[in-house]
């Protein structure tokens, strides 16, 4: 029996191979007599259901899926030219293999197999930056979000056990990241603190109240802080 899952098989810098399955989003409700999962669902490209990983050949690679046939795949060959891409869908598995191992389910196959895998810390530094950004932004826009911060200390002990290690590609990835993300944050406080006025000469944007530019200050202080004192401590 064929159904449609979208999915991926690509080659390691090491020279083994992997398969991976787009988590599927449900495209319309059951109730729903013209709904079709078959084709009217669609996939999250952030995040495997499945994946199986340091295969010898790319035939075991599409051999390990054991739900049925899943239609067609891509194909992605390890070259310095796919490295990006190849590291994106790397980070998927390694974030999979964190989460859970592989189980069957009545709605198909789930989780991960293989050798253990840990994130890339471009990839652990954009999802945590991300977080962090989208809580400012909505504490200026106004938004009274509370800040759930169980996922970003997940995150930074992953990224603090990294930088630990010392490893020199991780120490620039993270630092050149980490300026970026200030330099970001920084440039948020100015936006919403600039007035800005319609044609007729309304404003559009309101005051921030004392507080919560206070708060967000702080944050980017403590960040600039933080980066400074990695700077000392790197230089010794």
């Amino acid at each position: 029996m064929s159904f449609k899952l979208e999915n991926v098989i690509w080659q390691s810098e090491n020279g083994t191979w992997n398969i991976g399955f787009y988590e599927r989003m449900a495209g319309g409700s059951h109730f729903d007599q013209d709904y079709d999962p078959e084709w009217d669902d669609e996939f999250d490209h952030n995040n495997f259901q499945f994946a199986s990983c340091g295969h010898p050949t790319e035939e075991a690679a599409y051999d390990a899926w054991q739900g049925g046939n899943p239609g067609s795949h891509d194909v992605v060959a390890w070259t310095p030219q796919h490295r990006e891409y190849i590291d994106t869908l790397e980070d998927l598995a390694a974030k999979l293999c964190q989460q859970q191992p592989v189980h069957h389910r009545s709605n198909g196959v789930f989780g991960y197999q293989g050798p253990p895998r840990r994130r890339i810390m471009k990839a652990l530094k954009t999802e945590l930056d991300t977080l962090v950004e989208q809580w400012v932004a909505h504490q200026l826009g106004g938004y009274a979000n509370l800040h759930e911060t169980e996922h970003e200390t997940i995150l930074e002990t992953q990224i603090v056990r990294r930088l630990n290690e010392a490893n020199p590609e991780d120490l620039e990835i993270f630092e050149t990241s980490d300026a970026a993300h200030i330099e970001r944050l920084q440039d948020k406080v100015e936006q919403a603190t600039t007035p800005r006025y319609s044609s007729n000469g309304h404003r559009l944007n309101h005051p921030i109240p004392a507080e919560t530019l206070s708060t967000v200050r702080g944050l980017i202080e403590s960040k600039r802080n933080m980066a400074t004192l990695r700077l000392g401590a790197n230089k010794t």
